[in-house]
């Protein structure tokens, strides 16, 4: 149409027209490059959309196969560790079956025979209780040296194994499991040698694993010699044993609710209808109030007998009760400690009666330091 409008046909003699021509080329061209242009651009975002695609499916398919690469990384360890762990643990009990003692016995027989015959040496100690501990590590030490064939090789091999764990790569819940596992095997008598030897020179590593994993978490501490003067005062071992569950139950409590800063009153804990117990600490947990508080008329109901722990504390009566607690407090956040938490050697302070009438009794004791009190190991180091 362009032609035609402006050329005259088959007029050989008629001159270009060149610039009508140069515009009429850049008129074209100008469309046509335009229009490619679009299309390569239109082009060049569908492939880079298609190369994003591509590389977010390929991310996908790269962190699939780090998490099975690590999954399985996790696995083999734990495996590896599965078969050290039953090595180790296999030596362990072979040290138990390996005890011998009077009378044919063997095996863990043997280790318990041997223990209580050690619980039952005479002990008649009663200065404070930081001395009473010097004397019964003294009584220990001979009680070692006299066994010392059969103890030094199971101390060794318990060591190995909580060695073993607590310095595995697996992570930490499941270490916890593992310990968990060998503290069901440690019996009463175990956790009273554990506990003396840890005392000695010959424990001293051990001390971090036992704090760490919290082996002594069910010690009973009526069996120590420490404890001696009431335990001698309890015939019955249910009543022992009352006491036991209760400095448990009372030591969970304080460490349960020593993770914050903010003064906290705990609920009180029924002993039973006559006793009841009382804690509370201030803010920021650098002061434990404990306050026992007995109801002398409260006799209980007829016909119902009365709990353990109710005849064990009437049976060590008002006099020796503020000593048999302030020792309990003593040993949980000094000595059982082995003093790695920093806790001062005096925090805790002698008990105070605050009413003895006929009707009631009551005393307080504050466990005070400089800076918040430390119960356990992951309150010094967080997880």
């Amino acid at each position: 149409m362009f032609l035609w409008k402006q050329v005259g046909w088959f007029d050989w003699k008629a001159s270009v027209n060149n610039e009508l021509l140069g515009t009429l080329g850049d008129f074209v061209g100008g469309i046509l490059g335009t229009l490619i242009a679009i299309y390569s651009i239109a082009m060049l975002v569908k492939t880079l959309n298609a190369q994003i695609d591509s590389n977010a499916n390929m991310k996908v398919t790269n962190d699939n196969v780090i998490r099975t690469n690590n999954a399985q990384i996790k696995l083999d360890t734990q495996q590896l560790f599965d078969n050290k762990f039953q090595v180790f643990f296999d030596q362990y009990k072979d040290t138990i079956s390996a005890y011998v003692a009077d009378k044919g016995l063997n095996g863990r027989q043997a280790l318990e025979a041997i223990v209580a015959s050690f619980v039952a040496t005479p002990f008649n100690n009663k200065l404070v209780y930081k001395k009473r501990v010097k004397a019964s590590v003294r009584e220990f030490e001979a009680f070692y040296a006299e066994n010392r064939e059969q103890l030094a090789v199971h101390f060794r091999e318990l060591y190995q194994l909580m060695r073993l764990v607590a310095e595995s790569d697996i992570d930490e819940e499941d270490r916890v499991l593992y310990a968990k596992c060998i503290r069901g095997q440690l019996s009463d008598g175990e956790l009273v040698i554990l506990r003396y030897n840890c005392l000695t020179a010959n424990g001293i590593a051990m001390r971090r694993f036992v704090n760490h994993f919290n082996l002594l978490k069910h010690l009973p501490l009526m069996s120590l010699f420490e404890f001696r003067t009431w335990a001698d005062m309890l015939p019955d071992k249910h009543m022992r044993s009352a006491l036991d569950s209760a400095f448990i139950t009372l030591r969970k409590i304080m460490k349960e609710g020593n993770y914050s800063d903010e003064a906290v009153t705990f609920q009180d804990l029924e002993l039973s209808s006559r006793y009841v117990i009382k804690m509370s600490y201030v803010e920021g947990h650098t002061c434990l109030i404990f306050r026992l508080e007995e109801d002398k008329q409260h006799k209980g109901a007829a016909g119902v007998k009365r709990p353990y722990a109710e005849k064990a504390l009437d049976a060590i009566g008002t006099d020796e009760m503020p000593e048999l607690f302030y020792s309990f407090l003593h040993e949980s956040f000094i000595t059982g400690n082995f003093g790695l938490y920093g806790n001062p050697s005096n925090c805790v302070h002698n008990p105070i009666v605050v009413v003895d009438d006929p009707n009631t009794f009551i005393f307080e004791i504050e466990v005070k330091g400089p800076s918040k009190l430390v119960l356990s190991e992951n309150q010094m180091y967080p997880a």
